[in-house]
């Protein structure tokens, strides 16, 4: 019974002997299984900073800076007024010449308009002796054709008694013979009758011809205006102001255009002036101002930063991880971010993969990283939006870079390598 107890005894602490080994085999195994698998897919860097884009703020002119009781770290919003330039120097020569060029044509557009007053005076004082010589010619055309037309029937009339008094006196030598024909009436009496009725005729024919011209006249003068030789010199003085009044509008409306045009460039010369005069500088982007470039009241330059800010919606992380990772990180893989000093953990994906230090250009980053050795390479790991509070720009953190979401795996391994 005794050795029956031992031998159970035996195999009992046989079985729990090989049991120990094997896990110890097993978790030898796992260990050594892991660090030559995990390597080959994570990727795990502690030279790892929060950064942002630095948003430069420069002056378009010259002139004295003040700011709006700003200091570095203070919040910014976008659109917020952070400060102004003034420059009480600046160049308004050209402004004057416009102005008095401006001036000048002022100047002649009074004189024009004086002119014009003065020919609207005297077109009015014209217009009455018009008017009167009108009445004049009238009145006179009036009385002239009614003198004519009284001739003219008197005239017709005398023209009626002679051209009777020839065919009377043929009648009366009518019956004497071919021998003795104008027995009773001499042929010198007859030819005087014939000679008088010509001139009676031409004298009818001409009279006619001068009513035609005075019933013209007299139309003419009904309607305010002569269409003969008799226009009144007061006429012509008439059309001679209308070509001055059109001469002097013509000339009128090329100065008010001039004008016109000169007061456009005035108007953009002062705003020009204006904004050389004052400048109001506002944030392009909400961040954390970074570094002021100038002391309050200090003289800048056209060009010159006044202002950094960071920019909070850019936050990335810069990480150096070593060359025998650079097989396994690629651009989108996962990165989950560990910020030392904090219970915090961020999710992100790699933007941007660098074999060497980009060259420096505008795009300025908040913190410059340490540069990589020989045997390093730099990352760039974009935060996802989805988070709870913004890290602090330069806080440093561990990264480890997945090719799927292993938060699980990710996690583990940054709570080892602590």
């Amino acid at each position: 019974m005794l050795l029956f107890k031992n031998n159970s005894k035996k195999q009992f602490l046989d079985s729990l002997y090989r049991v120990s080994r094997a896990t110890i085999g097993a978790f030898i195994l796992l260990v050594i299984i892991t660090s030559i698998l995990i390597p080959q897919v994570l990727a795990v860097s502690g030279k790892s900073i929060v950064n942002a884009k630095l948003e430069w703020i420069r002056t378009p002119i010259n002139g004295n800076v003040t700011y709006n009781n700003l200091k570095p770290g203070d919040t910014v919003i976008k659109g917020d007024v952070l400060g102004n330039i003034v420059n009480e120097r600046a160049d308004d020569s050209f402004l004057n010449s416009l102005r008095f060029e401006k001036s000048s044509i002022e100047s002649e557009l009074l004189a024009l308009n004086n002119k014009l007053q003065q020919l609207h005076q005297k077109k009015a004082d014209l217009q009455i002796s018009v008017s009167d010589a009108l009445l004049q010619l009238k009145e006179q055309t009036g009385i002239r054709i009614n003198t004519i037309e009284t001739e003219l029937t008197l005239t017709e009339g005398k023209k009626a008694e002679t051209e009777s008094l020839i065919k009377r006196y043929k009648k009366v030598n009518k019956g004497f013979s071919t021998v003795q024909p104008y027995s009773v009436v001499s042929r010198e009496i007859i030819d005087e009758q014939r000679l008088l009725l010509t001139e009676i005729n031409a004298y009818i024919s001409n009279q006619k011809d001068a009513l035609k011209i005075l019933h013209a006249d007299y139309a003419a003068a009904i309607r305010g205006s002569f269409a003969s030789k008799n226009t009144p010199p007061e006429q012509q003085q008439l059309k001679r102001l209308e070509q001055d009044f059109t001469s002097v509008l013509s000339a009128q409306e090329a100065l008010n255009l001039k004008l016109d045009n000169l007061s456009k460039d005035i108007d953009e010369r002062v705003e020009k002036l204006n904004l050389n005069r004052k400048h109001e500088f506002t944030s392009r982007v909400t961040g954390i101002l970074w570094d002021l470039g100038f002391a309050d009241g200090s003289y800048v330059n056209n060009g010159d930063s006044l202002v950094a800010i960071a920019d909070t919606d850019t936050l990335t992380v810069d990480c150096i991880f070593h060359q025998r990772y650079l097989d396994n990180i690629d651009i989108g893989d996962f990165a989950t971010v560990d910020l030392l000093g904090s219970n915090q953990q961020l999710k992100g994906r790699v933007s941007e993969v660098m074999i060497r230090d980009a060259v420096k250009n505008s795009n300025l980053r908040a913190f410059s990283s340490t540069s990589p050795q020989t045997n390093e390479f730099k990352v760039t790991v974009t935060l996802d939006t989805a988070r709870t509070s913004a890290p602090i720009i330069g806080q440093r953190a561990k990264v480890v870079i997945t090719k799927k979401k292993t938060s699980l795996v990710s996690s583990l391994l940054l709570f080892l390598s602590h």
